[in-house]
């Protein structure tokens, strides 16, 4: 009895002076090697601007309706007065509370910044001058928040979240239209030796302005695979069968890139149909969510 009793009390000074470590330690490592589902959406919104006007809160409900892990926005803005002089992010993380349930977080980076458009906060509506830029949402904290300027106003956003630490999240938006072809060309250029160097496994989201295939994206396509394309060789792809993006119907342009054989697998990709949702259009993007399983 008294060695039981003396093997109770080692034990119990191991637990109070370690304790701490030993609870955290074995979740991290679970999360990352137990193969959890982690979904991803990528959505340029326009500003807000969808078939019936401007409504932000509509895009919100779409966002809450997917239920992603985290989100990748193109177009957002800050004290735009064409925008109600919305800081964009902030609301759309309230309003996703609201309709969750749970507190959502936003990274928020600018791409340009328009100095001698102070309207908003001279009609007491803005802390600053008209932003647009590219974010980040999740329901939970975003970390590590890094960023690269691209040519010609463009950049690159990249984070981590707290329950896939390992993972790089990389977001953009590059030119559009085939009049700015050299642009993608330049801002591609940039763009891609940055973002292999965020480490691995990683994930790149946004509207790169070109269809699959196109030369200009052969940096990137170099070190990612598209996940509608294995998705759709896998029959798994939801949606949009054709899974065009833009509201034209006609072209694939909003991707989700990423590292093959790095700890990442496909199960599914959506192209989602955002009127089938909540009634309207949001924008003249379709979202497009990939679920995967991180290792």
């Amino acid at each position: 009895m008294p060695l039981l009793f003396l093997l109770l009390a080692l034990c119990g000074l191991v637990l109070s002076t370690y304790g701490s470590d030993a609870r955290v330690a074995p979740t991290s490592v679970a999360r990352a090697g137990s193969g959890r589902a982690f979904k991803v959406m990528t959505f340029n919104i326009a500003h807000g601007m969808g078939s019936s006007g401007y409504d932000l809160p509509r895009v919100a409900d779409v966002i809450a309706r997917v239920q992603p892990d985290l989100v990748a926005l193109q177009e957002v803005t800050r004290n735009h007065p064409a925008y109600r002089c919305d800081d964009q992010p902030a609301l759309l993380s309230e309003g996703l509370r609201r309709a969750t349930g749970r507190v959502w977080y936003h990274a928020y980076v600018q791409e340009w910044e328009l100095r001698t458009s102070v309207t908003c906060r001279q009609q007491g509506s803005g802390d600053g001058p008209m932003t647009e830029g590219l974010a980040f949402l999740a329901p939970e904290p975003i970390t590590a928040v890094a960023s690269q300027k691209l040519w010609n106003s463009r950049i690159g956003v990249a984070v981590r979240v707290t329950s896939a630490p390992h993972v790089a999240f990389i977001v953009t938006h590059l030119a559009s239209s085939s009049r700015n072809l050299d642009d993608r060309i330049k801002q591609v250029a940039q763009l891609a030796p940055w973002v292999d160097g965020r480490g691995l496994p990683r994930v790149l989201l946004g509207d790169l302005n070109a269809r699959p295939g196109a030369s200009e994206l052969a940096p990137l396509m170099r070190t990612h695979r598209d996940a509608w394309a294995d998705a759709a060789a896998a029959g798994t792809i939801r949606g949009i069968s054709t899974g065009a993006t833009h509201r034209s119907g006609k072209a694939r342009i909003d991707y989700v890139l990423y590292t093959p054989g790095a700890g990442l697998r496909v199960e599914w990709v959506d192209t989602v149909d955002a009127a089938a949702l909540v009634g309207v259009q949001t924008s003249d993007h379709h979202p497009v969510v990939a679920s995967f399983t991180i290792q």
